[in-house]
């Protein structure tokens, strides 16, 4: 009897050395977690198409996470200028995509005095679409990138189909940061 007792503590007290390591080995696995890395950025921009009489002056530049300042002259319906750059995700863990900021374009006449009918046409007909290059699918916002993949982005620019107009002259879209945030998933 004494040696069945003492077999069961033996049994009880492995039983828990067991499961204290097994707790033990769950929890830093979570804190691994806490340190997988996000790193999530822009590389490889370049002007893809001009197409029309459209003209750009300024190049944007990439920036981490953000597209600075960039220029499309445009004259006439079917102009239009593309940009294409990649997204990667070299971190370790899927990212989210949780704000996309476009700030407004402006345009601008180059005619001296300004047109401002030719300026506000142009605003008022501007395509100005980010979408990824493979599917044609729109960026948005909870769009996820997965780790260690990478993505090819482009932002096109111009008149869109039902610009009717004749301009006078050559106006300028100037188009500042658009940035990305992203976080993990």
């Amino acid at each position: 009897m004494k040696k069945n007792i003492i077999i069961t503590v033996v049994v009880l007290v492995f039983s828990l050395v067991g499961i204290i390591i097994s707790n033990n080995n769950f929890s830093y696995a979570k804190e691994d977690n806490k340190d997988l890395k996000l790193s999530v950025y822009f590389d490889n921009l370049k002007t893809s198409i001009v197409n029309g009489t459209a003209y750009v002056p300024m190049t944007p530049e990439v920036d981490s996470t953000s597209i600075k300042a960039y220029d499309v002259l445009i004259s006439k319906k079917g102009d239009y200028a593309t940009f294409t750059f990649d997204v990667i995700n070299d971190g370790d863990i899927d990212a989210t995509l949780n704000s996309l900021t476009k700030i407004e374009p402006k345009c601008i006449s180059l005619l001296l005095p300004a047109n401002e009918e030719d300026e506000k046409e142009v605003c008022n007909n501007l395509e100005y679409k980010i979408y990824y290059s493979k599917n044609n699918k729109e960026v948005s916002v909870d769009d996820i990138i997965k780790s260690k993949t990478k993505e090819s982005i482009t932002i096109k620019i111009g008149l869109n189909d039902n610009f009717n107009y004749n301009l006078e002259g050559d106006v300028q879209i100037t188009l500042f940061d658009t940035n990305f945030v992203f976080s993990k998933k």
